[in-house]
């Protein structure tokens, strides 16, 4: 907080077994600065009850011991885990586990164990996110920049491209390289600038990768999508040739950085019309991008001609702020729509209907060169009513 930087939950180690200390207090406290708080532990479930009812703690992170029996022990441990803070709390059932098998995606969002932070760890953990999404798994991440090795480049490039996932986790006191931590601020500047610019960016993009990932809850297409997912009848995204790149929702595309350079050779834009997300200029696909000027500060993102993107207030954490207004950056092309969905982000309420959608919808001339054209924007009505929902709203438009 003192460093001005987004964060929404907290997951203190239980130290291996040893337990917790002043754990209520800690909870509470925590709570008053916008964190919740979860636990990782290695020490069992028997006190999931007392921890979430009494304490209101509401993740349970499941380290290596719960994967070690195999693939029964693995999928009991996440049930139970999830089930006692649904039990016990009118809150979602939140669970991360270091590795899993089919039907894991039901009750965990799953990430990749123990990693040294280098370019490496970056280049193979964009496919390995891609083939989670099309294995089922729509929550799927890996540390930032690991939790062994790691510096203050390969901290800041992973730092970008997982703004784009649905699930973003830093872990520290690890890493002797880096004095054993690992949080954002860590290196000085200019790099703590550059990671709070993608923190708050991803906090901003909260709609837009939530509606996404309501999509994923309600018909298994993940959020981060592999190019062939998108665009199954484009031969070039049929093999590896577009494995270091991939779609965030319909209509960011993301080639991240993941080798010593400022430069990103072999971005494939598929057909039709693409803008770069920070100057605006203007691509037509299909074509292959080299030489495309990326300093350490700047992600190769890219916009598909037609995007509606929601995004919220700036904040630092989910409640810290009413989210109104909503700005609504759109890069007319056509018709094309986006139904916005939200709840109230905490109960199991949504199960039973309680959210709500808002339909909007652009039509413009399909072409950014047709002069005097017209640009329709629409915002519907809110369909649906979930707790605490606003009773009106303002929206920004930047088209």
């Amino acid at each position: 907080r003192a460093n001005d930087m987004p964060g929404g939950w907290i997951l203190p180690n239980d130290g291996y077994g040893c337990g917790y200390q002043e754990l209520p207090e800690t909870i509470t406290q925590l709570r008053k600065l916008g964190f919740t708080t979860g636990l990782w532990t290695e020490k069992g479930l028997e006190r999931i009850a007392t921890e979430v009812k009494d304490y209101g703690s509401r993740v349970m992170k499941l380290d290596v011991a719960w994967v070690g029996r195999g693939y029964q022990f693995a999928f009991n441990g996440m049930r139970d885990a999830y089930e006692g803070i649904e039990k016990n709390a009118d809150a979602r059932g939140f669970v991360w586990t270091t590795c899993a098998w089919a039907g894991g995606q039901r009750y965990a969002t799953i990430w990749s164990g123990d990693q040294s932070g280098n370019w490496e760890y970056i280049r193979f953990h964009i496919p390995t996110l891609l083939g989670a999404g099309l294995s089922g798994y729509n929550a799927a991440t890996g540390d930032i920049d690991g939790i062994f090795g790691g510096g203050a480049q390969t901290a800041v490039r992973d730092f970008q491209w997982k703004a784009f996932t649905p699930a973003w986790m830093v872990m520290s006191g690890w890493s002797k390289q880096t004095n054993l931590m690992k949080q954002p601020w860590i290196f000085g500047e200019p790099y703590t600038t550059y990671n709070r610019k993608y923190m708050k960016l991803k906090m901003r993009l909260t709609p837009y990768m939530y509606t996404y990932t309501r999509e994923a809850y309600d018909t298994g297409v993940p959020a981060v999508r592999a190019m062939v997912l998108e665009y199954p009848n484009d031969s070039v995204t049929w093999s590896k040739r577009t494995q270091y790149q991939f779609m965030s929702g319909e209509w960011f595309l993301v080639a991240p950085v993941y080798e010593d350079s400022p430069v990103r050779n072999d971005i494939y834009l598929p057909a039709g019309r693409w803008i770069d997300y920070w100057d605006g200029q203007e691509f037509n696909g299909p074509m292959v991008l080299n030489g495309y000027a990326a300093p350490l500060d700047k992600l190769p993102l890219f916009v598909k001609a037609g995007a509606i993107i929601p995004m919220y207030p700036e904040m630092l954490h989910d409640r810290e702020k009413p989210k109104d207004p909503v700005t609504l950056d759109i890069y007319p092309s056509g018709k094309t729509s986006f139904s916005l969905y939200e709840d109230d982000g905490g109960t199991q309420e949504y199960r039973s209907g309680a959210f709500a959608k808002t339909l909007i919808e652009v039509d413009a001339p399909k072409s950014s060169d047709s002069a005097g054209g017209q640009i329709a924007i629409a915002v519907g009505g809110a369909k649906g009513k979930y707790k605490d929902m606003p009773a009106s709203r303002s929206y920004l438009v930047d088209v």
